[in-house]
C-alpha cells in the first residue's frame, strides 16, 4: 500500500494527527528537499529520497518499493488533492493496479487565511465565494483567465513556477481593476499592493514558486496585522523542536512566521548508573535539596526515578528548586511542586533565591543538582561557598542536531538574502551550535535577539552582534524585547 500525505503548512503542530502516524511508521518518505526537516522530526527512522523526475518514473519507485516489504510515503506540501502532481502520479499508479491511500493536509490558501486573519468572503456578499486555482508556467498561455479573473471577491492562485508579472497582468487585461489589493507570498518575502504595483515589482524576476491571492479582505487583514510590530517577520527558532513551541506559539500570536532550525538534540545520561544512585540517595532521604535547572533534567531525573520503582514520594522532605517558570511547569507535569523558582532563569538568579530560602548550612547539608553534562557552575559554586555539599549528576547530554546539509544550505541562502529578519538565541548552548553550523559571517546581516546577557557574552565572544537582549529572561521577555525593537524601528521608519 502506498500512502500520500498532505505536511499542511510545514510545521509539525499543523500536522494532522493521521499524517503524523503514517509518517511515523514509514520506512521510505519520497519528499522535496525543504520537508525534509519536517520529516525527519516525525519520522527519524525512515529513508529519504527526493522525488522523481516524473510522475509515471515516480509510480514506479513507490511500487518497486512496495514490492520489496517498504512502508513507502510519498508527502507533499499542503494536500495531496490540490497538488497536480499528486494525480498524475496516482494515475500512473492506477495504471500499475497498485493500491494507495492519501491522509489529508490543510492546504496551502486557509493556512495562508489563518496567518494573516485573511477573510475570503466579503460581509457584504449575498452568495460568499472564494476561487483558488493552481496555474503552471506550462499552462499559462491557456488558461481560461478570462472567467477566472472575475469570477469571484477573492482569487487565490497557487504558481508552482510561474511568471508573477505576467499572471498578475494577465488578470487586469481580463478584467480585475488593477487597483485591486494583492497579497504575494514566496519562498523568501511576503509582498502587497495592487495588482498593478505587484506586476511592477515582479516584473524583472525569473519564474518562482509563490502564492497570490486578490480581494478585498487583503486590505482589511493587512490593517489589523499592521498593529503588530512583528507582525510578518520571519524569526529564526532554534531550540529544539520538544522546547520551540511556546517560544513558536508567542510569535505566531504576534503575527510572526516562525522559522524552524533547532541545533541542539539531547541524549540520555552518559552516567546512568550516577544518575540511578542519586534517585536511590534521594529515596533514603540523603539530600536536604534538589535543584533543577531545565525542563531536561525534569523529565531525566523523573523517568529515572520510575524505572527504579520509585515515584515522586522519594523527594520526601527534600526542598524542590526550579531555575525558571518552565521548569517549574515541567515539575507539575511530573507531580511536583517547586518550594521557590527563580524569576529569572540563569544560574544567578537559583543561586540567589536558593540560599535566602535555606538559609545557612548545617555540617552534612547535601544538595543535589541533576543537569546537563556540560553546563555553568554558577549554582554549585555559590551552595559550596554558603558551606553546602553539592552533588552534581549528569541527567542528559546536550549535543549538536544532526542538521541535514539541504536544510542547512537552505537557510543560510535565506539569511544572507535577507529573507530572515530575526534569530533568536535562547542559551549559551544554542549561540555555540548555530555559529558551528552557519558561521558568524551568516547570521551577519541578521538581527540577533538573545534570552539574557548571559547568551549575548557568549554569543558575542562567537563574533556575532546582539542587537536585542531580553532584560527579563524568559521566552515572554525576549518576545517583549523583540516587538520593542521592531516597534520603535517603524516608528523612526514613518518619521
Amino acid at each position: 500500500m502506498i500512502r500520500f500525505v498532505g505536511t499542511g503548512p510545514g510545521e509539525a503542530d499543523l500536522v494532522t494527527l493521521r499524517v503524523a502516524r503514517v509518517l511515523a511508521n514509514a520506512t521510505l518518505v519520497i519528499a522535496p528537499v525543504e520537508l525534509w526537516p519536517l520529516i525527519t522530526e516525525l519520522s527519524p527512522k525512515a529513508r529519504l529520497e527526493t522525488p522523481k523526475a516524473g510522475p509515471v518514473e515516480e509510480a514506479q519507485e513507490l511500487a518497486r518499493a512496495s514490492s520489496l516489504g517498504e512502508k513507502a510515503c510519498r508527502a507533499y506540501p499542503g494536500d495531496p488533492l490540490v497538488a497536480s502532481s499528486a494525480q498524475r502520479t496516482i494515475e500512473a499508479l492506477a495504471e500499475l493496479s497498485v493500491p494507495f491511500t492519501v491522509a489529508s493536509g490543510l492546504v496551502a490558501e486557509l493556512d495562508l487565511a489563518a496567518r494573516f486573519g485573511l477573510p475570503f468572503f466579503r460581509s457584504e456578499d449575498p452568495s460568499p465565494s472564494y476561487a483558488v486555482a493552481e496555474v503552471s508556467a506550462d499552462h499559462l498561455g491557456t488558461f481560461d483567465w478570462e472567467r477566472l479573473a472575475t469570477a469571484t471577491d477573492t482569487l487565490v492562485l497557487l504558481l508552482p513556477s510561474t511568471d508573477v508579472a505576467e499572471v498578475l497582468r494577465t488578470l487586469v487585461f481580463h478584467g480585475r481593476s488593477g487597483s485591486a489589493p494583492t497579497l504575494c507570498l514566496t519562498a523568501g518575502e511576503t509582498l502587497h499592493g495592487t495588482l498593478d504595483g505587484l506586476a511592477r515589482a515582479f516584473a524583472a524576476r525569473p519564474p518562482q514558486k509563490a502564492l497570490i491571492v486578490v480581494g478585498a479582505g487583503v486590505q482589511k487583514a493587512l490593517g489589523r496585522r499592521s498593529r503588530l510590530p512583528l507582525a510578518g517577520k520571519r524569526v529564526l527558532v532554534t531550540r529544539s523542536r520538544t522546547q520551540a513551541d511556546e517560544l513558536a506559539s508567542r510569535l505566531r500570536d504576534e503575527g510572526a512566521e516562525p522559522v524552524f532550525f533547532p541545533v541542539l538534540d539531547f541524549a540520555p545520561s552518559d552516567d546512568p548508573e550516577g544518575l540511578a544512585k542519586a534517585c536511590v540517595d534521594l529515596a533514603h532521604g540523603h539530600f536536604r535539596a534538589v535543584l533543577f535547572t531545565s525542563q531536561n533534567a525534569v523529565t531525566s531525573f523523573v523517568a529515572t526515578l520510575r524505572e527504579g520503582g520509585r515515584d515522586t514520594r522519594a523527594f520526601g522532605k527534600a526542598v524542590i528548586g526550579a531555575i525558571g517558570t518552565a521548569t517549574a511547569a515541567a515539575l507539575d507535569d511530573a507531580g511536583l511542586k517547586a518550594d521557590f523558582v527563580a524569576k529569572e532563569s540563569v544560574g544567578e538568579g537559583l543561586a540567589a533565591i536558593a540560599l535566602e530560602a535555606l538559609g545557612a548550612a548545617s555540617p552534612g547539608d547535601r544538595v543535589l543538582m541533576p543537569r546537563a553534562k556540560v553546563a555553568r557552575d554558577v549554582v554549585r559554586d555559590a551552595l559550596v561557598g554558603a558551606g553546602y555539599e553539592v552533588e552534581i549528576v549528569t541527567a542528559y547530554v546536550t549535543r549538536p542536531a544532526d542538521t541535514r546539509d539541504s536544510a542547512t544550505q537552505a537557510l543560510s541562502a535565506r539569511l544572507l538574502a535577507g529573507q530572515i529578519e530575526a534569530v533568536t538565541l535562547t542559551s549559551s548552548s544554542t549561540a555555540t551550535h548555530l555559529v558551528a553550523a552557519l558561521g558568524a559571517e551568516t547570521l551577519g546581516k541578521t538581527l540577533i535577539a538573545s534570552l539574557g546577557p548571559v547568551t549575548t557574552k557568549t554569543a558575542e565572544g562567537l563574533g556575532l552582534t546582539v542587537a536585542v537582549t531580553a532584560s527579563t529572561y524568559t521566552t515572554e521577555g525576549l518576545i517583549a524585547a523583540l516587538r520593542s525593537h521592531f516597534s520603535a524601528h517603524s516608528d523612526a521608519t514613518r518619521r
